[in-house]
């Protein structure tokens, strides 16, 4: 059976971002200690996303299927880079550095694809993940061997399993008010998350009712594709053999990402996982 992770725990306290890293690269801003990290070829699923992980719900629905490695998300924070399925062999990501520079947390990543218009092997799905202690400030991902491109980023995700309406739904909540009444009338988000709406919105998916327990949502990423942002979500279902409570459950995700002007779409790539 093939191992779908392949971690690699390394002990990094007070230490640079990412280990071997012996250069700066000419990065602005103060250098943030990691804690450990874990990276491989075969991640949680096929979808490419950036994001940090700041609750435990997210981090376990994250590794779905898979026990995750131990956070204590009161203390830490995750930063995670996933690349997507890729066909062979000859891909990977990683984190290089993180700063703080005026207020803004800068994650640098580094992708390698292999010079070789063949590729071989079985499809992998790279990933990266730096543990952190724990932060609030602002979170940007720079491509750094794509001209430094900055890359769309899951900021903070509420998930929950008893929304408040029955019918599935989609929502861009771009300022306060309408937030609070989302929170109020379909999510049931209690008390209500703090969202500096000057910088950021909030993009939310409600899967829509249920008849058993073992269901859950989650936002997994965003990326620019024809001047659009799209936001790509999962919608997870128990497996053959699970066992189940037989009760109605109403999953839903809600996700913030920088505030954007393009248009919003939302795309399931459930069938792009690894189960």
């Amino acid at each position: 059976m093939r191992n779908i992770f392949a971690l690699v725990a390394l002990s990094l306290l007070a230490t640079l971002f990412l280990g071997g890293c012996g250069s700066s690269g000419g990065h602005p801003g103060t250098q943030i200690g990691s804690i450990r990290d874990f990276q491989g070829l075969h991640g949680p699923f096929g979808s490419r996303g950036f994001m940090v992980v700041q609750r435990t719900e997210v981090w376990q629905e994250l590794w779905a299927w898979h026990q995750p490695p131990a956070v204590d998300f009161n203390k830490e924070s995750v930063v995670v880079a996933m690349m997507g399925i890729q066909s062979g062999e000859g891909f990977s990501i990683s984190m290089t550095d993180g700063r703080l520079n005026n207020g803004l947390y800068t994650a640098y990543i580094s992708e390698t694809r292999p010079k070789s218009k063949v590729v071989t092997g079985a499809p992998t799905t790279p990933y990266s993940m730096v543990v952190v202690p724990k932060f609030s400030a602002p979170l940007s991902f720079v491509l750094e061997n794509s001209k430094g491109i900055t890359q769309p980023a899951i900021l903070d995700e509420f998930l929950g399993q008893q929304s408040r309406t029955a019918a599935p739904d989609t929502a861009v909540l771009t300022d306060v008010n309408g937030w609070r009444t989302y929170c109020d009338e379909k999510l049931g988000l209690a008390p209500l998350p703090v969202i500096d709406f000057n910088a950021n919105i909030v993009v939310a998916i409600l899967s829509g009712e249920k008849t058993t327990a073992g269901y859950a949502t989650l936002i997994t990423g965003a990326r620019v594709e024809d001047e659009k942002m799209i936001i790509t979500y999962r919608v997870r279902a128990p497996q053959p053999g699970d066992i189940t409570a037989q009760v109605i459950t109403r999953p839903y995700a809600a996700a913030v990402i920088k505030r954007t002007e393009m248009p919003i779409v939302f795309r399931d790539v459930s069938r792009d996982e690894w189960k």
